[in-house]
């Protein structure tokens, strides 16, 4: 046993900007819930107007638009709303800018060519393609990434006509009941994130218009959100392949692209609720507590004032019902929530192009939370330092939030999402934890993770990562998969080898079947399965390890790459149809060249990888302070692999890498003879 430590000076280097930003934040999320505003509104105005620049001009041509009347005057007060925010607010330009430009480009013109077939099976992939070329290429040719901050670019006409149609908009009937500070925060911006400026709500409004007629003498705004999304579900579904663009999209190339990442899923909701006078809210998770990355989504409210969330247009308004466990949620919306980190930025004359002061702590009105005690370890931390809760992000500890330790012996973080493995740590020049680990439970209690290296287990691992429904899914389409051998080539005579049943593991599979002698052998697909699975083997050895060698061979409609998936020892290479039926009565298989004993077959479906894998090379740690390796266990080949590992300190948080391929991996503690995964 030796221990390594993950968090060496390296790979602080390399991790430093992230994490560092990360930390920032979190410092930045408590002081915007727990300092008083620090600026009057006109104070905000000033400085905004000052910031404009040579734009000034245009920010007053707003102010005396709407102080030439007093029959204006509620208007004049949003514009001052809009003016005294908007200092921090900015577009992205650059070349990812003139990415996504091309890519939109693009799809208009294919649109027009390909009709109503435009949204085939396969076209998200040749986007994907297409946009990895783009963005090639703009970055070669372009400037790096630019920003230009709305109070030097905004125009006088964009802001009045945003208000006027704003102003029409609250007129409507399932908004009426908002009031003047609830249509400002809600209703009334003219962006939603970091897109371009432009001209938006009359198009909007025109487009959605139909929702007076729906509605009916309904005024709830979230059956209003409901219809809404429901069209928007048609009109811009979800692409994955977007997710490498994590900027917004503009209002206009939303409705030109038809379709969006999470983020602009997101956007599109808020562009269209908006224009119709819905009060809706972007939610930001920035990292969850049992996977990778983090989410965006929006948020309508009731006339309760109550958030119900709305995942993109792929989810209708419910209760919040998140993909993964978030430790903290947050509000990022138009009003600067802290006054003293804007204004510090500003006298100092870097103003960062973030948004670090437009967010606020929601985690409390969208899912269920508790405050969170920590008895501190002593001599750790001193007081008044701030102290750091973190979630485990696949590779290392993320900070989600952070508080200041008043004694350095307790830390109280407020409102914590629950079923969650929290670390308390404190910046060094690494992190360091002040506790063990804790588990605030679904049920609030709180389970610290204590490691006894006085007593060991013997464990037994089949993944390095938990399984989700959606590849659940993915076993069912080998269910009723045929193997059968045969001495012709045309398969007359065949006789059946072994029928896939469950239950089997999203692995290589291996069965032994009675023994007996063939040249062809064959897979023969099941009906309206999407020809899905990653691996086909057929053995001749009594151990099944030595897959037999022949020539490929398969039927008329099967694609020759498809085979050449089915039999290269990949398991990430998947085969997977655009229809359902397209390999129905179809097959692939071997010409063994002569007849050979057939002992046994092996089957993977479409597979993630996070299996045990017989040809990758793993290795167990435990935490103790820091990561400590139990090396790489002892391979157990059954009908699945597994690796056994001995002398494991009981109770020990646990990681299980793969050293050869993949990103997916979690922590677990193993309970009753089982991986329980956090």
């Amino acid at each position: 046993m030796f221990k390594i430590n993950l968090f060496n000076k390296n790979n602080i280097l390399i991790k430093a900007g992230i994490r560092l930003l990360l930390l920032i934040i979190c410092q930045h999320s408590f002081s915007a819930f727990s300092q008083r505003p620090a600026l009057t509104m006109q104070q905000k105005v000033t400085i905004a107007m000052n910031f404009a620049g040579e734009n000034k001009a245009e920010l007053q041509k707003v102010l005396d638009h709407y102080g030439a009347s007093a029959r204006d005057s509620l208007k004049l007060r949003a514009a001052y709303f809009l003016i005294a925010n908007m200092t921090g607010h900015f577009s992205y330009t650059g070349y990812q800018r003139q990415g996504v430009d091309s890519l939109i480009r693009y799809i208009v013109k294919a649109k027009q060519v390909a009709g109503n077939d435009f949204w085939q099976p396969g076209t998200f992939i040749q986007l994907d393609r297409l946009w990895f070329n783009v963005m090639a290429y703009a970055s070669a040719k372009h400037s790096g990434p630019e920003n230009t901050f709305d109070n030097k670019a905004i125009s006088a006409n964009l802001l009045i006509e945003n208000i006027e149609y704003a102003f029409k908009a609250w007129s409507l009937p399932w908004s009426r009941h908002l009031s003047f500070d609830q249509f400002c925060t809600y209703v009334l911006p003219y962006r939603f994130y970091d897109e371009p400026l432009e001209s938006w709500r009359p198009r909007y409004m025109e487009k959605f218009g139909w929702l007076a007629k729906a509605m009916g003498k309904s005024t709830d705004p979230v059956l209003a959100c409901k219809l809404i999304n429901e069209s928007l579900q048609r009109e811009i579904p979800f692409n994955r392949g977007l997710e490498r663009y994590n900027k917004a999209l503009s209002p206009s190339d939303l409705l030109l692209a038809g379709q969006a990442n999470c983020l602009n899923q997101a956007a599109a909701a808020n562009f269209a609720m908006r224009a119709m006078g819905i009060p809706v809210a972007l939610e930001v998770v920035r990292q969850w507590a049992n996977r990778s990355f983090g989410h965006k989504f929006s948020s309508v409210i009731d006339k309760e004032g109550n958030f119900i969330s709305i995942i993109g247009e792929e989810f209708l308004p419910h209760q919040t019902r998140l993909p993964y466990i978030a430790p903290k949620i947050f509000h990022l919306g138009y009003t600067i929530q802290d006054d003293s980190l804007m204004k510090a930025r500003m006298s100092s004359g870097g103003l960062v192009a973030d948004f670090d002061c437009f967010q606020t702590d929601a985690t409390r009105q969208l899912i269920p939370v508790k405050d969170l005690m920590v008895t501190i370890r002593p001599g750790t931390v001193k007081p008044g330092e701030t102290v750091y809760l973190c979630v485990f992000d696949n590779r290392d500890w993320a900070p989600v939030c952070a508080s200041a330790s008043p004694d350095g012996k307790s830390v109280l973080f407020k409102d914590m999402g629950l079923g969650v493995l929290y670390l308390p740590m404190v910046l060094r020049d690494k992190l360091m934890p002040v506790s063990s680990p804790l588990i605030l439970q679904n049920d609030q209690s709180i389970k610290p993770v204590i490691v006894n290296k006085g007593a060991n287990d013997t464990i037994t691992l089949t993944r390095k990562y938990p399984l989700s429904q959606a590849k659940l899914d993915w076993l069912w389409l080998m269910l009723d998969g045929k193997f059968e051998g045969a001495d012709n080539p045309d398969f007359s005579g065949a006789k059946p080898l072994y029928t896939v049943q469950n239950p089997f593991a999203m692995m290589l599979n291996r069965r032994r079947i009675p023994r007996s002698n063939f040249r062809y052998v064959r897979y023969c697909f099941p009906k309206n399965a999407y020809g899905s699975l990653a691996e086909i083997c057929f053995y001749g050895d009594s151990l099944l390890k030595q897959p037999l060698k022949g020539q490929l061979i398969h039927s008329s409609k099967v694609h020759d790459s498809d085979v050449q998936k089915a039999f290269d020892g990949v398991l990430g290479n998947y085969i997977q149809t655009p229809d359902s039926s397209d390999y129905n009565g179809e097959w692939i298989g071997l010409d063994l060249g002569e007849p050979k004993a057939i002992t046994g077959v092996g089957f993977s479906p479409r597979n993630d990888e996070n299996g045990i894998d017989q040809y990758m090379s793993y290795e167990l740690y435990y935490w103790d302070d820091q990561w400590i390796s139990l090396g790489p266990g002892t391979r157990v080949e059954d009908q699945i692999s597994k690796l056994k590992f001995s002398k494991v300190p009981k109770g020990a948080l646990l990681w299980l890498r793969n050293h050869t391929v993949g990103n997916e991996e979690r922590i677990f503690l193993y309970e009753n003879h089982a991986q329980k995964w956090w």
